[in-house]
């Protein structure tokens, strides 16, 4: 498929940072790390493939031909256990953020495991004795899918691991919110703050909250036009991107609110 670049690109969103990774664990950072082998083998299977098309073309022996055919056979293999990995990959990624709950999470999961079933099935019906125009035939079946159905799959779902984190930070910071707004009132009754100016500061910070509830509720909905609309000539996948970028200002201005907050309450109570 013409869209190892794509993979690549999509998959660095994870920025997952290097741990240490304990056999019996498999979580998104080891789904990771099996999507990066798995990458080196395809690579390395697709360079052979490129060569032996190469010695072929220049030298059409029977012997030439058969290699290629192995090296073709030996990458579309390859090929189909890359989507496979992949596709796990970012389902594990998904499965650690902590915005969605699980019935969120439930449909984006109902659209990734029929894809990795699809490839492993497919996976099956490369034989060792296939010829090369049967070869690419089942290519062909492995192509259409990707371009029909999991392209769409894995731009939702990486979308979807994007807001989930944003819900997260965003929850987070509510809660801490929630906390403040409490003992402000607390200490205020006791007479030990001012309500000045925390009455319009933690009006100042609603505004806030309410601006990534928008965002998050109009990002959603503009990633659904992946299925609505023609994926050549659409741009929902980027215009929900920029919907959930439009958060990442709130987002910093949020943390710095509290912040304040707990800087001014820390000097009234010195």
């Amino acid at each position: 498929m013409k869209k190892t670049a794509l993979i690549l690109i999509s998959l660095s969103v994870f920025a997952l940072a290097p741990a240490r990774v304990f056999a019996q664990t498999f979580n998104a950072q080891k789904a990771y790390s099996d999507y990066q082998y798995q990458l080196s083998i395809y690579q390395k299977a697709n360079s052979d493939y490129q060569d032996a098309k190469t010695f072929y073309k220049g030298n059409p022996t029977l012997q030439l031909r058969e290699d290629a055919r192995k090296a073709t056979l030996n990458m579309l293999k390859n090929r189909d256990q890359l989507m496979i990995v992949y596709l796990t990959a970012i389902r594990m990624q998904f499965v650690e953020t902590t915005g969605f709950d699980d019935n969120q999470k439930g449909p984006i999961f109902g659209k990734i495991d029929p894809e990795v079933a699809w490839y492993k099935d497919h996976m099956q019906n490369y034989q060792d004795g296939d010829p090369l125009d049967t070869l690419f035939v089942k290519s062909d079946g492995s192509k259409a899918r990707y371009t029909a159905s999991t392209l769409l799959v894995i731009d939702e779902s990486l979308f979807d691991i994007g807001l989930s984190q944003e819900i997260g930070l965003r929850i987070a910071h509510q809660q801490i919110y929630s906390d403040l707004t409490n003992y402000i009132n607390d200490q205020v009754e006791a007479g030990k703050l001012r309500i000045d100016p925390f009455n319009r500061w933690l009006n100042d910070t609603d505004a806030v909250l309410t601006m990534l509830q928008t965002n998050e509720t109009a990002a959603a909905a503009k990633i659904q036009l992946l299925y609505t609309q023609d994926y050549g000539l659409s741009q929902g996948y980027n215009n929900a991107i920029q919907a959930l970028a439009n958060s990442i200002s709130p987002l910093t201005q949020l943390n710095n609110y509290l912040t304040e907050m707990l800087t001014t309450i820390q000097n009234q109570t010195q």
